[in-house]
């Protein structure tokens, strides 16, 4: 049923949508960062084509699967031996209907394969999400996390959205991959905007922007204040830069 929800028309363009015009914001991203940008699109369609479960499709986020080649890609860049713990992970079935899916009526729901049993013992050091989210916004909410057991001994700071969100349980997503990896990883709901302050109080080893392709349709500002940023959030008015 969901398969036919999402068919395409012949030349693989969705019906309906507006004539395409210019070259895609990650087009142009792309053409002036080159490799600085990882963008592991190739990677990912190579593995839908051998059968592989990447994306979902009662969820807008990826599966497990799509989270490691997006992981595998990041790791490859900065020049980091991926965990081989990674490959142990027994994996189990499970039931989504996530923000897709409760958009139809009936609501749609589908069957992952590949979700992770168990994952890094994260633990959380501070949070303010329940404040953040609770109020119906993200940008500002900031998640750090210990993994005693992760194989570099290093700190991660992560600017990004709910694709990098790093909850300890959801292991298999992109964001606990990079928490199972650094011993300290700090996330920040600011995807393609830096905090220079916080960068200066923490001093990470890693920094790493994630945003999904969908959102990159505004040039961020150069800098923003993630604590103002949740602040406003809070309170209920629009982040400023």
């Amino acid at each position: 049923m969901a398969r036919d929800l999402y068919r395409t028309e012949p030349d693989g363009v969705c019906p309906g949508l507006p004539p395409r015009s210019g070259p895609r914001p990650i087009e142009r991203l792309l053409e002036r960062l080159g490799s600085a940008l990882t963008y592991p699109v190739e990677a990912a369609a190579a593995a839908m084509r051998a059968g592989a479960e990447v994306y979902n499709r009662a969820e807008s986020h990826i599966r497990p699967s799509g989270a490691r080649i997006m992981y595998d890609a990041l790791m490859a860049a900065l020049g980091i031996v991926p965990d081989p713990e990674l490959d142990r992970r027994s994996v189990r079935p499970v039931l989504l209907g996530g923000d897709i899916g409760r958009r139809f009526a009936p609501r749609l729901f589908e069957v992952a394969g590949d979700w992770p049993v168990s994952g890094a013992p994260i633990e959380i050091l501070e949070d303010n999400s329940e404040q953040v989210l609770g109020a119906g916004g993200h940008q500002g909410a900031r998640r750090v996390v210990r993994n005693p057991a992760a194989p570099h001994d290093a700190t991660a700071v992560i600017f990004g959205d709910s694709f990098s969100w790093v909850d300890p349980i959801a292991p298999g997503t992109f964001g606990e991959l990079l928490a199972a990896t650094f011993t300290e990883t700090h996330h920040l709901w600011s995807s393609f905007r830096a905090d220079p302050g916080y960068l200066e109080r923490v001093r990470p080893d890693v920094v790493i922007f994630e945003m999904a392709e969908r959102a990159a349709v505004v040039v961020p500002p150069l800098s923003v204040d993630v604590e103002r940023m949740a602040a406003e959030t809070i309170a209920g008015r629009p982040p400023q830069a």
